[in-house]
């Protein structure tokens, strides 16, 4: 399809792939990791939970950024697997991949990688839209970006004329996470009853900073439960230390700090049994000083490093749900000060009791005076509520 058009702004890091998945890991990566074990499905469709942890990245990856204009390298993406589908019918096929666990994109595209890919879409977030031709071949990278480490893909793929609502729920299929199961859910698919796989983020990491020139201080929060567990702290899959989780929970541990060409490249996890943490970066853009309570308001302050944007970006906050899922809190946000600094007041969410973690967002620039247009986080960061 030499002339389709291509849909939604074209994301700039979607080129793979320098970081390979982290080493040391023996257990076997999924059968459709590649590009030719993609794995075939009829339209309409919505998957179970997949895993995609063990999942890598390759220069059949690296051929979708090229095609996506890009080009091939990116440390920011991993994680990738591919599914593919004939179209039946001339219509306007949509992907939504919101209920997945960890932020990724989902790059469409048709050919091959020894051939040259040709790009239907490259839209940055967990969905596209882009039309489709009778007795054509699709495939569909879903890739993880930002923290490595992959996660639950759930998604569904729909093809349908424009402004259609297969299932009859008032949901759009282009917005409908389960477009063929009806459903009044704000994501169209019906309540999800807790999985046992929500458990793997039973402990997390809170902070992960160089603290000095040759040491790394790598601190963490888990389950109760898991008093005086002993943690494993891993660095692109080797341990490099352990700590003990103290009885409120919290674990910290110093270790020593990669050399300076790995620093980018470098990222730590937490394991407890079979519970582990998201893989981090070490250099993070914005980092997350303090979250802390005054009666029934939240304050989270924190700072970008530089180079600073022309115009920066203004700064929000998500906050944690269950299994991994984020929720945006809705406000106008706030832009940091000259140095980088900024602090977000808002009230505690009514009937919240216990412990709740919030992350930042926004985007940055690659250059001092250039455009915000990279995207960035902070670690999240918690408080209990009583």
């Amino acid at each position: 399809m030499s002339g389709a058009r291509r849909v939604g702004p074209i994301v700039m890091l979607i080129g793979t792939l320098t970081l390979a998945h982290a080493a040391g890991t023996s257990a076997a990566a999924p059968a459709n990791d590649k590009f030719a074990g993609a794995t075939p499905i009829t339209l309409p469709y919505t998957s179970p939970s997949v895993d995609t942890t063990e999942a890598t990245v390759d220069s059949d990856d690296s051929a979708v950024g090229v095609a996506c204009g890009v080009g091939p390298n990116n440390p920011y993406a991993s994680n990738s697997v591919w599914y593919t589908f004939t179209a039946a019918t001339d219509a306007v096929a949509h992907v939504v991949a919101s209920r997945s666990n960890y932020y990724l994109l989902d790059p469409v595209v048709t050919g091959s990688p020894s051939a040259g890919f040709t790009s239907l879409s490259c839209a940055t977030g967990p969905g596209a839209e882009f039309p489709v031709r009778a007795g054509t071949t699709y495939y569909v990278d879903f890739i993880a970006f930002g923290a490595a480490g992959g996660g639950k893909l759930r998604f569904s793929i729909v093809a349908s004329a424009p402004g259609a609502d297969t299932d009859n729920d008032g949901r759009l299929d282009s917005f409908d996470s389960c477009p063929t199961v009806a459903a009044s859910t704000l994501n169209g698919c019906p309540p999800e009853p807790q999985k046992p796989d929500c458990a793997e983020r039973n402990v997390r990491l809170v902070d992960v900073r160089a603290i000095r020139r040759s040491r790394v201080r790598v601190r963490g929060i888990a389950d109760t439960r898991y008093t005086h567990r002993t943690v494993l702290i891993l660095r692109n899959g080797t341990e490099v230390d352990t700590a003990r989780v103290r009885p409120n929970g919290s674990f910290t541990a110093v270790v020593g700090a990669p050399a300076p060409s790995l620093l980018a490249k470098s990222r730590y996890q937490a394991r407890i049994g079979s519970a582990h943490t998201e893989n981090l970066k070490l250099q993070r853009r914005m980092v997350a000083a303090h979250l802390t309570r005054s009666g029934s308001k939240l304050t989270f302050s924190g700072q970008i490093t530089p180079p600073f944007a022309s115009k920066p970006a203004r700064i929000v906050l998500q906050r944690y749900l269950s299994c991994g899922r984020k929720q945006d809190v809705k406000m106008k946000g706030v832009r940091p000060d000259r140095h980088g600094h900024f602090a977000i007041t808002f009230p505690i969410p009514d009937r919240s009791v216990g412990v709740l973690m919030y992350r930042a967002k926004t985007r940055v620039t690659l250059h001092a005076g250039g455009p915000a247009d990279r995207l960035t986080f902070t670690l999240p960061r918690p408080i209990e509520t009583g």
